[in-house]
């Protein structure tokens, strides 16, 4: 009796050792070998990518397709009938406000800048339907999302409120007066000149 408990024993640890490597082992060809960032690995993905979203005031890319809505129709350029029988315009929409996954003073900027683009229940919306291919034309949208976000995470240019207010600068216009006034002066006295000249002649 003792004998067989011990079998009993051995067999059920070494089934669960098996058990165990196999669900600790991958493939080379797993996707989460193949792919180690990619969406395969999604919670452990998702909890580093929000953990880096929300330590950082600044965006640092990319754009991820989880982060926004995805949609496809038809595209309205001429093409024959390939682009009237698929789905290749791609559309990605996300609402601004809610996306924590950009900081929230760039998402201020991107309201005010891309106005035009947003919707009334603040969905900001990008398409495009360049490429008959469909994935190329969603990289695009996605693409122009994360460059909309690195033009609006900019640091302001100085440069034109700096020649705004040299225009302004009351020295700056006492110059320019006096500048004016010494050509006008110059051309006149030419003027004379000549005329004199004339009337020697």
């Amino acid at each position: 009796m003792t004998s067989l408990l011990r079998n009993i024993l051995f067999t059920s640890n070494i089934c669960s050792q098996c058990i165990a490597r196999n669900i600790a082992y991958k493939s080379i060809y797993h996707t989460v070998n193949l792919y180690p960032e990619s969406v395969g690995s999604f919670s452990s993905y998702q909890h580093s990518e929000d953990k880096s979203h929300n330590t950082t005031d600044k965006f640092v890319g990319p754009v991820l397709r989880g982060n926004v809505k995805v949609e496809f129709s038809k595209s309205s350029k001429p093409g024959g009938q390939h682009v009237n029988t698929t789905l290749s315009k791609a559309l990605v929409r996300f609402n601004l406000m809610k996306a924590e996954w950009i900081p929230f003073e760039v998402r201020k900027i991107m309201a005010e800048k891309y106005q035009n683009k947003i919707t009334r229940t603040g969905d900001l919306i990008v398409w495009d339907e360049e490429s008959r291919y469909q994935m190329r034309n969603l990289q695009s949208c996605l693409a122009k999302v994360e460059e909309m976000i690195m033009e609006a995470q900019k640091p302001p240019d100085t440069s034109k409120e700096d020649r705004i207010a040299e225009l302004y600068n009351m020295d700056s216009i006492h110059a320019a007066h006096k500048k004016r006034l010494q050509k006008k002066r110059k051309s006149s006295f030419t003027k004379s000149m000549r005329n004199t000249g004339n009337f020697d002649a």
